[in-house]
């Protein structure tokens, strides 16, 4: 069992392995994740504990994806809504967007497509919600009883595996895949694909209502419904998370010239927005990065380490 405290998304995304995986921070503050990670040469099974609202696009190569979510704030996946008593599956290879509202906690189970295939023939990717919540009821206890809060013995892990997947085949078995997606969310992915699109030409909220003929009023509700913030808030977090992208990538870059690379006219403007929405400034936030960049490459080249192993 491996355990760690991630202090920015960077050094969160070392961690998660086997997901290609894009991470965009929606709401100012500090980011905080707890990491717990038990897996043997292909399983992998993650619990997360995350205090942000966020945007994850991710996809898991030859590998079946199954997760849930606990949290106070609402959660989507792929448009629809889900709860602490939905197992949202994702097939090898499938994209999947999951959009947190505020803090949560997520366990997610990856299973190579072979094993699962063998057990429980192909699955399509979905929410799985049932009336009844027996099996899914039994997932969630004992991942966390068995796994995550006891003392985990590596020797179990094939006996802990039969009964995960056990209780997924029960979940399957008496449930039907929800896939009406909530009422605003082709608007959205139309609208947000806009906006990406066009950051560099400083379109005004009322432009984009405009664009796609409804009322700023009317806008607002799509995003307030499918992300949470207004549409000003979103498109700052684009400006701000792609920024930060940049500045992370071009390390030998100034401060000034990461901006004008970004379309940026304002540097001052930026790097006070920078610091309000990350907590600290452009020039803070890429050497708290550079410095747990040679973290990791020490503890990945420790050769104590490796004789240990």
């Amino acid at each position: 069992m491996i355990k760690h405290t991630c202090n920015n998304i960077e050094e969160y995304l070392e961690h998660i392995k086997k997901i290609d995986i894009k991470y965009m921070q929606l709401k100012k503050g500090v980011f905080l994740n707890e990491l717990i990670s038990v897996s043997n040469n292909e399983i992998i099974i993650q619990y997360v504990k995350s205090t942000l609202s966020s945007k994850i696009f991710a996809v898991v190569p030859n590998y079946y994806t199954f997760f849930f979510v606990n949290s106070f704030h609402k959660q989507q996946n792929n448009g629809i809504e889900i709860d602490k008593e939905t197992l949202v599956i994702v097939a090898p290879n499938k994209e999947f967007e999951r959009i947190s509202y505020g803090e949560y906690e997520v366990m997610s189970i990856n299973i190579p497509k072979l094993i699962i295939e063998k057990r429980l023939g192909p699955l399509l990717s979905g929410i799985y919600k049932s009336n009844n919540c027996k099996h899914m009821n039994a997932l969630q206890s004992y991942c966390n009883e068995n796994i995550f809060q006891g003392s985990f013995n590596p020797s179990t892990f094939d006996y802990c595996l039969e009964n995960i997947l056990d209780c997924i085949e029960g979940i399957i078995s008496e449930t039907e895949i929800k896939n009406k997606k909530n009422t605003y969310s082709l608007q959205y992915n139309e609208i947000s694909t806009f906006m990406k699109r066009n950051l560099k030409s400083d379109l005004y909220i009322p432009e984009i209502a405009e664009k796609f003929k409804i009322t700023d009023r009317t806008l607002r509700n799509i995003f307030r419904s499918e992300v949470g913030i207004s549409p000003k808030e979103y498109k700052n977090a684009i400006i701000m998370n792609r920024f930060k992208t940049k500045l992370l990538k071009c390390k030998e870059s100034n401060i000034n010239d990461v901006c004008i690379q970004c379309g940026i006219a304002d540097h001052s403007l930026l790097s006070k927005n920078f610091k309000e929405f990350f907590t600290v400034s452009p020039s803070e936030y890429r050497s708290l990065f550079m410095n747990q960049k040679i973290k990791i490459n020490v503890k990945e080249n420790n050769p104590l380490k490796k004789r240990r192993e």
